[in-house]
């Protein structure tokens, strides 16, 4: 069994051999800790660091990541107060604020992490999905446009601008970006639904059954699987 010296929670550097951090006890195997795990650790690593915008932001993710949302906008905040010019913590704030629904706050901080750092791919496509949500198709398509400059591999970028794509009444525009993402991420399943779709409104039925049923071997989403299922219905 091999071991870490350095804790990934916390990054504190442990005696070789260690099997767990001896500042905040996360394990220090070679596997990623569970997001609960890391939570754990964060709990004890934040008092110790309690004006570190970086350790909040760190367990901001995690809220996340275990679906609580309101907890990392909290945490997000708090790490934003400790450090106005974070971009990371706004972007991160931005994106739980979309999980939410909050699609304006969304923008608001969407936007002010793209003034901190132009670079930041994953800021505009956050702003993109919120301008999307909102049916302001044509601005996530330009914030789409700019987060796959910036990050040309991006699988999800392509197929989320596929989705505005379709929406705007462009299928075939829609086809090429998740046909882009599949080919850079085959493991996917929002590009398959998203090409069934703009299939669908081709009127390809064979094309677009083929992709819904690629999709419901791909996801665990419950509103996907029904949408897929009941398409599947209708184009047989």
């Amino acid at each position: 069994m091999f071991f870490r010296r350095k804790c990934p929670v916390c990054g504190a550097r442990n005696d070789k051999g260690a099997v767990t951090c001896s500042n905040c006890g996360t394990s220090l195997e070679t596997k990623e800790p569970s997001p609960r795990e890391a939570t754990k650790g964060f709990d004890q690593v934040v008092p110790l660091n309690p004006r570190s915008a970086h350790a909040y932001c760190k367990r901001g993710v995690i809220y996340q990541k275990l679906g609580q949302n309101n907890r990392a906008i909290e945490d997000f905040t708090k790490s934003i107060g400790f450090d106005p010019q974070y971009a990371k913590a706004y972007s991160n704030r931005a994106h739980a604020y979309l999980e939410k629904g909050d699609f304006d706050r969304a923008i608001a901080d969407s936007t002010e992490a793209i003034k901190l750092d132009s670079k930041m791919a994953v800021a505009y496509s956050n702003r993109a999905c919120s301008y999307s949500e909102k049916g302001l198709h044509d601005l996530a398509i330009t914030d789409f446009d700019k987060a796959i400059e910036l990050d040309p591999e991006w699988a999800v970028a392509y197929s989320n601008r596929g989705c505005s794509y379709g929406e705007k009444g462009q299928p075939d525009m829609a086809i090429r970006d998740c046909t882009r993402a599949i080919e850079l991420n085959p493991d996917l399943a929002a590009p398959y639904k998203n090409r069934a779709i703009a299939y669908e409104d081709q009127g390809k039925e064979a094309k677009a059954i083929a992709d819904f049923k690629k999709c419901l071997a791909l996801t665990d989403n419950p509103a996907w699987i029904k949408r897929c299922q009941d398409s599947i219905k209708e184009l047989a």
